[in-house]
């Protein structure tokens, strides 16, 4: 069997299982939306490594230069990502949160994408869906908004 024909049946069977990948998506991004907004439209306000992302990008919109004028140990990446945001949208906190729906959904989907090679499918499912939720549900759990999850059960 020639190499052309086995990856036309490796297409094949990928394509069978890309609605899996389309679930995990929808799925990913229902979760962070219920822990990221108040429905139908008010943002949370976050707490932790955000702030400090955020108030880079301020900083680098009001002129200052990353590594010059302040130090930051990481490399400017999430720092840039919300200037970008901030940018395009102004300084609202649906933005900023959009932004961490959109890095989560990503960062997600590449668990998935990675753990399929190593394991089945339905074990990558369960590895991007842990991730999601105990990375990012441990990162929206915070005091100040607390997670929509857990609000019911709260006295």
């Amino acid at each position: 069997m020639g190499t052309a024909v086995r990856l036309i049946m490796l297409d094949k069977r990928e394509s069978k299982y890309r609605w899996l990948q389309m679930v995990l998506l929808l799925a990913a991004a229902l979760y962070l939306c219920v822990n990221l907004f108040a429905l139908p439209a008010t943002p949370f306000l976050l707490g932790g490594d955000q702030n400090w992302f955020r108030a880079n990008a301020l900083r680098m919109l009001h002129g200052e230069r990353i590594y010059q004028d302040f130090f930051q140990f990481t490399p400017p990446g999430t720092d840039l990502f919300y200037l970008s945001l901030i940018k395009l949208f102004g300084l609202r906190m649906w933005a900023m949160n959009a932004g961490v729906l959109l890095v989560g959904v990503a960062l997600s989907c590449i668990c998935f994408s990675i753990a399929k090679l190593l394991v089945e499918r339905s074990q990558a499912l369960l590895a991007a869906s842990l991730y999601l939720v105990l990375i990012y549900g441990g990162l929206l759990m915070l005091p100040i908004t607390g997670s929509a999850c857990w609000r019911p059960c709260a006295p």
